[in-house]
């Protein structure tokens, strides 16, 4: 059962955002949603700069566990070299 739904928007730069530049204006805004099952399990999607990205995390009563996959622009052009990039987080509570 889904216990919880957030939906979060993040514009980093306004200025650029507002700015006619097309579709390219959302390389400064941010988007996902997370959904929470069974008090345990964290689903996360979203996209960060025309990215996608996808993350998956665990909430027991010792530790958090989080996992998150996504895109990164890395040329000077945008969508110019795109690589790839994963971070893992361990929380422990005591």
């Amino acid at each position: 059962a889904i216990t919880n739904f957030v939906i979060m928007v993040d514009i980093v730069d306004i200025i650029e955002f507002l700015r006619p530049r097309g579709l390219y204006r959302f390389m400064y805004a941010s988007a996902g949603i997370e959904i929470r099952l069974l008090e345990v399990l964290n689903i996360r999607a979203g996209i960060t700069g025309m990215l996608p990205s996808v993350g998956i995390g665990f909430d027991f009563m010792a530790f958090k566990l989080d996992a998150a996959f996504f895109m990164k622009d890395i040329g000077n052009d945008y969508f110019d070299f795109l690589s790839y990039g994963a971070a893992l987080s361990i929380l422990w509570r005591y």
